[in-house]
């Protein structure tokens, strides 16, 4: 049995999912296992996921995943880079993935790969490093970064799906686990999925995600930042500029400025559009909100050491004996079981932002969806 990784947020899932899967178990065969490797219930953006992690999951599940595994936090809320790495090392840890697949706007396995090798160069290493010392402070990290790249090499001309391959071929490249590109098509995004779902417009949302998933959604507790508002308001507005530099992301500037525009905002909309700028955008805001609300400090990424079960069927456990035997990392049924003091914080700051109100070990102590 093939078993092909997916590293995934599926907010919401979409059809363009639903083809993706399809055309890996077309490429390598029905008997292929597709793991999912997703998001828990913060993404990558800094934002709440529409619906929880094991609603995504069931989702998943009825449109052809094999077997979703969570991306803990706080690697689910992280730049992109580190995102996509964590994601490969967590496939690799699993021993027992064969490929890695994703979509690409461009399907250029040789421009991506040639891309990747660039970023991860001696060459492109130094100059970022050097362009990073003598930096004005006005321009953003990843802003940075690509203007090293261009200046050394050319404009990169990289879709968001393009660059985020190419950070999973520099990860892919220290691992055994190989890359499979498939063409990304269709029109549809989660963006447009998520906005359908969140203002209600069923109509919408029928034309975007798969019919087996529908049903789950009109039925779904949406999840958004405004129920959050008053809680990241207030503890902003309480904070210590000094404690608030030392999480993830931070810095002084940035900490001054959250408790100051926290204490001027009426809501977190208002605080998020102040607070943003050329040098801070809004991801990094939410992200920098999220560390801080969580206590993420940089030793909290040294490395993926666990992964938590969201749904499988009976192909999915099958993989799942095999993992207990070849994975490096524990794999919990139970969040209550996991050993995370983040994970945990995550999952109950999240039941804040439900439309409808949940005590925090709401989704601690929910069990996997499994379909036989």
């Amino acid at each position: 049995m093939t078993t092909v990784a997916v590293i995934c947020e599926y907010n919401l899932f979409h059809n363009g999912h639903a083809r993706l899967i399809s055309a890996i178990k077309e490429r390598f065969g029905e008997d292929t296992c597709v793991v999912s490797l997703m998001s828990g219930n913060f993404t990558q953006r800094g934002l709440p996921a529409a619906t929880d992690k094991y609603l995504r999951a069931h989702a998943a599940l009825l449109s052809g995943s094999d077997l979703t595994l969570e991306l803990p936090a706080p690697y689910a809320f992280s730049v992109a880079e580190r995102f996509a790495t964590a994601g490969v090392e967590l496939a690799d840890k699993l021993g027992c993935i064969d490929y890695l697949a994703f979509g690409s706007e461009c399907a250029d396995v040789s421009r991506l790969t040639l891309t990747a090798e660039r970023f991860s160069s001696e060459e492109y290493e130094s100059a970022l490093k050097a362009a990073l010392s003598t930096a004005d402070g006005e321009e953003s990290y990843i802003r940075t970064r690509q203007r090293v790249y261009e200046e050394l090499y050319g404009e990169i001309e990289l879709l968001p799906n393009d660059q985020l391959g190419v950070e999973y071929l520099t990860a892919l490249s220290k691992t055994l686990v190989r890359p499979a590109v498939f063409a990304r098509t269709g029109s549809e995004t989660a963006t447009e999925s998520r906005a359908a779902f969140l203002s209600g417009d069923d109509a919408a949302l029928s034309r975007l995600v798969p019919r087996s998933a529908l049903e789950l959604y009109e039925k779904a507790v949406p999840a958004s930042y405004a129920p959050l508002s008053a809680a990241v308001l207030s503890f902003l507005r309480l904070a210590d500029p000094a404690t608030l530099a030392g999480y993830e992301g931070m810095n002084h500037d940035l900490a001054y400025r959250f408790v100051r525009v926290a204490k001027e905002s009426r809501t977190i909309d208002e605080f998020f559009d102040t607070c943003a700028t050329k040098k801070y955008t809004r991801a990094r805001v939410r992200r920098g909100v999220l560390n801080c609300m969580l206590g993420v400090k940089a030793d909290d990424f040294s490395t993926v050491g666990h992964t938590l079960v969201l749904s499988a069927n009976e192909k999915g456990c099958e993989l799942l004996s095999r993992m207990k035997k070849c994975s490096a990392v524990p794999v919990y049924t139970k969040g209550s079981s996991v050993e995370d003091v983040i994970s945990a914080r995550s999952d109950a700051l999240y039941t804040l932002a439900l439309h409808e109100s949940a005590e925090a070990g709401a989704i601690l102590r929910k069990s996997p969806i499994i379909l036989k």
